[in-house]
């Protein structure tokens, strides 16, 4: 009985190690990179319907809102141009620099980053948070409702009345890459909320942590009651919200709706491969938890190899894309990015990976 015993133990700790073995050797299957042309500059993406809506942050006079089937890769399905009439736009400086997209029921929200220009000089034409509607039948299926122009000053006030923020001030003349995270404003993420309230994130500042003299904190605010905000101009902040990423900022959000989480891509401020994501309830008492490092996947570990940065996710399903900026990826010599939009080398890539719980 005994031996019996001993033989059925060990019969079940070889299956285990066995099992653990074979795990390790063949990691979650990641798809290969999917490639996308017209533009090399993907910085937000969103599903609509079975198609992706990806965003750019380098169109300048004109805006493209750029559809695609990831099924076929290639060409964009359409390419509408944004209307601009309710939008805040300087003409001599017109670049959006959109960073973010988020859905709440029928309206789409998308972001510009904030943020200043290469020389540190404030940029109003990125300072807009976009409300519209897609309406696929039409010849535009872009609708803008509004657009929220005063969210800096109202972040500002917001996070000076925070308990435990010691960002003095939000929108300062730095370079928002700086790698110790005390650099100038940008904003990349956006999500819907469990409680219908949006979500932005900063890439940059990051917060100083009153209790530790090393590591910063991710600032992330509520937006509430986004569509009336966004309509009437008229910022209304709710919580003020500062994760320990390890000194990382935010580079993207996206509401997994069909497990009432947010998933938050944690990235550098400024150069570097520790892009994480995580998970979180939407809830003031919980804190985000850690749900994968990106560099685990071999296929998104071989694009940051190249210098290039994840800078867009979206859930589909039980997959979560990934989309790469990749304007200062070499091409034949050139940046991507100073390609034509009709050279087929200026492309971006998308991968997906398992979403996990």
């Amino acid at each position: 009985m005994k031996n019996a015993l001993k033989t059925l133990v060990l019969s079940i700790v070889l299956v285990l190690i066995v099992g653990i073995g074979c795990a390790l050797a063949n990691p979650i299957p990641t798809s290969a990179p999917i490639v996308l042309q017209g533009m090399c500059d993907a910085s937000a993406i969103l599903k609509i319907d079975s198609q992706f809506l990806v965003l750019n942050d380098e169109d300048q006079e004109i805006t493209f809102f750029r559809l695609f089937d990831f099924d076929k890769g290639g060409q964009p399905i359409s390419a509408p141009v944004l209307p601009r009439e309710k939008l805040q736009i300087d003409a001599k400086n017109p670049e959006i620099d959109f960073e973010g997209l988020a859905q709440i029921d029928d309206v789409y929200f998308a972001l510009a980053s904030h943020s200043r220009n290469k020389n540190f000089k404030p940029r109003d034409s990125r300072k807009n948070l976009v409300a519209f509607r897609w309406q696929s039948e039409t010849e535009n299926p872009i609708e803008v409702l509004g657009s929220l122009q005063n969210l800096v000053p109202a972040l500002q006030a917001k996070l000076k009345t925070t308990e435990g923020v010691g960002v003095s001030e939000i929108d300062r003349a730095r370079d928002p890459k700086q790698e110790d995270g005390d650099g100038g404003l940008s904003i990349e993420g956006i999500s819907a909320m469990p409680n219908g309230n949006l979500l932005i994130g900063l890439r940059s500042p990051t917060n100083p942590n009153m209790n530790s003299e090393s590591l910063r904190q991710a600032i992330a605010v509520e937006l509430v009651n986004p569509l009336p905000s966004v309509t009437n101009n008229d910022a209304n902040l709710g919580n003020v919200y500062l994760w320990q990423f390890n000194n990382a900022g935010i580079r993207d959000l996206d509401y997994d709706e069909r497990h009432r989480q947010i998933v938050i891509l944690s990235g550098p401020p400024g150069v570097g491969d520790a892009f994480k994501l995580w998970a979180w309830d939407g809830t003031t008492t919980s804190q985000p938890t850690e749900i994968q490092d990106l560099t685990s996947h071999k296929s998104i570990a071989s694009i940051l190899a190249e210098g290039v940065a994840p800078e867009g996710i979206t859930i589909d399903n039980d997959r979560l894309w990934v989309v790469f900026d990749e304007g200062r990826r070499q091409v034949a010599g050139a940046e991507c990015k100073s390609l034509p939009a009709t050279d087929p080398q200026k492309t971006f890539r998308a991968v997906s990976i398992p979403s996990s719980n």
